[in-house]
């Protein structure tokens, strides 16, 4: 009933417009009453081709406003009352399904507003689902950048030997690490980032090298002698930087070294000389020579080793996130739903829905890759 309605509306707009056109068409006519016969006509045949003309764009408008009436009617029914479940539906249900699959392989690290930070557990990468809509994301969301998380986090410790690493705690009681120097941020705690201890006394050899420098020094005639004879017939005398000389008193014992004089003697395990002997000789430049003993250690070297090691894990590590940056950007994740046989019929060992990454040095061909 409306499609008549706005049908006979359209055709009393066309009687008047057409009536409109008669009486401009008339008027026309009389303006070339006075005109030869030959103008008149072809007066006439010029405005009986634009009422055509006018007629057939009226048809043609109607013909789409009548199409476009019913365009909208069946998708209203199809939209409302459908038997089949629409395309639309078809792909949530499988992205949800896809989703939960990939979640069931992942392991959960923090929540960071209204996402979850997963990590699947095959591919050992990073991935982000939303709490309510488990909508997926493979790129970080903006509530979990880093410069937003630097604007409402605050700082709560200092770590490093240099105090470069700052700890912080973001709103969402997260908490994650920056080193300003190079504006390096991460979550986990870096190899690095260590707590600084200022108790740690280290030899003045680990400082300055073999360098004579002015310092408290100790000796001891049993060790002088022990170095010259097994060690470096040409050196002056023992030499204990204070920290050394601390280290060794430590780490002396009780034990029989001088039956002569009828008591217990402190000595150092191994040697037989007596380092309760080591007495302070003065304050002036010299180089500490404990490191050429090798039945000592120096003051600090397990800290100055644990340091190397400790550079070495930091490389490590800078290695493995430039390896995962490259890779995420050269070959992104997608989720696949993987079949469960060969072509040639032979079972797969994963199936389902996983996180795949792109075969490395693929090109896209027609969009597919």
């Amino acid at each position: 009933s409306d499609s008549d309605s706005d049908s006979d509306a359209t055709d009393s707009d066309t009687d008047s417009e057409g009536h409109d056109e008669t009486s401009e068409d008339s008027a026309d006519e009389t303006t070339l009453g006075d005109g030869s016969g030959d103008e008149v006509e072809a007066f006439r045949k010029k405005q009986a081709k634009k009422r055509q003309g006018e007629a057939t764009r009226r048809q043609v408008e109607r013909q789409q406003m009548e199409i476009k009436l019913a365009m909208e009617a069946a998708n209203e029914l199809s939209t409302r009352y459908n038997w089949n479940r629409p395309d639309e539906y078809l792909i949530k249900e499988r992205l949800k399904v896809a989703v939960e699959a990939i979640r069931s392989r992942s392991s959960f690290l923090r929540s960071v507003g209204d996402y979850d930070m997963m990590q699947e557990n095959r591919l050992q990468t990073h991935w982000w689902v939303h709490h309510e809509t488990s909508e997926a994301k493979f790129a970080t969301p903006n509530e979990a950048k880093w410069e937003e998380l630097m604007k409402t986090g605050h700082k709560t410790a200092v770590l490093g030997a240099a105090d470069e690493w700052g700890v912080y705690e973001d709103i969402y009681k997260n908490t994650f690490y920056y080193k300003e120097v190079t504006e390096d941020y991460r979550w986990e705690r870096p190899a690095d980032a260590i707590e600084k201890d200022t108790s740690i006394e280290r030899c003045t050899r680990l400082t300055f090298g073999a360098k004579s420098v002015k310092q408290n020094w100790y000796s001891c005639e049993g060790l002088t002698d022990y170095l010259r004879t097994h060690i470096d017939p040409t050196a002056d005398r023992f030499k204990a930087c204070m920290p050394c000389a601390k280290k060794l008193l430590n780490e002396v014992h009780e034990c029989v070294a001088d039956e002569a004089r009828g008591h217990a003697a402190l000595c150092h395990s191994g040697l037989g000389v007596h380092v309760a002997r080591l007495k302070y000789i003065r304050s002036s430049e010299a180089a500490c020579n404990v490191y050429a003993m090798s039945q000592f250690e120096i003051a600090g070297g397990k800290e100055v080793e644990a340091m190397r090691e400790m550079q070495i894990k930091v490389k490590e590590q800078n290695t493995e996130l430039i390896r995962q940056l490259q890779m995420r950007r050269q070959q992104p994740c997608v989720m696949a739903c993987v079949p469960k046989e060969y072509p040639d019929g032979k079972p797969k060992g994963v199936r389902s829905w996983h996180l795949c990454r792109r075969r490395r040095g693929s090109e896209v061909i027609f969009g597919w890759q």
